[in-house]
């Protein structure tokens, strides 16, 4: 599902390296932990991609994203890649988040890292 923001939005920066935003999420979050059973230390890794060519980048966004809805279907919700959308113009991006602890990242991040997704290039966070 594609997301649009009415304000302007900054074009995403695709250094390497950790998020300005933190990545730990709060086990005393009411609302998250009543409804998911979180890991020890959970952290949120996620990757943002953006189309690497001149190609219409709707269609490379909504391609990447049922790609990742498919690749989920079978999967358990640790093992599942979350994909959001977000259309904006010169700024369009596809992100692609999972729910882990702080001793999976790293098998997190090689998930996201060798997803094949023609057409979109990723950046990865932590």
């Amino acid at each position: 599902m594609a997301h649009k923001h009415d304000s302007y939005a900054p074009a995403h920066s695709f250094a390497s390296g950790s998020s300005p935003m933190s990545s730990m999420v709060a086990p005393l979050d009411k609302l998250l932990s009543a409804v998911i059973a979180l890991p020890a230390n959970p952290r949120v890794v996620f990757a943002t991609y953006i189309p690497d060519n001149e190609s219409p980048s709707y269609e490379i966004l909504e391609h990447g994203r049922r790609y990742l809805v498919s690749r989920s279907r079978s999967l358990s919700f640790y093992e599942s890649i979350f994909p959001h959308t977000h259309v904006d113009g010169e700024s369009s991006s596809l992100h692609a988040f999972m729910l882990s602890s702080s001793e999976t990242i790293d098998s997190c991040l090689s998930t996201l890292k060798t997803l094949s997704m023609d057409g979109l290039k990723g950046a990865y966070h932590v």
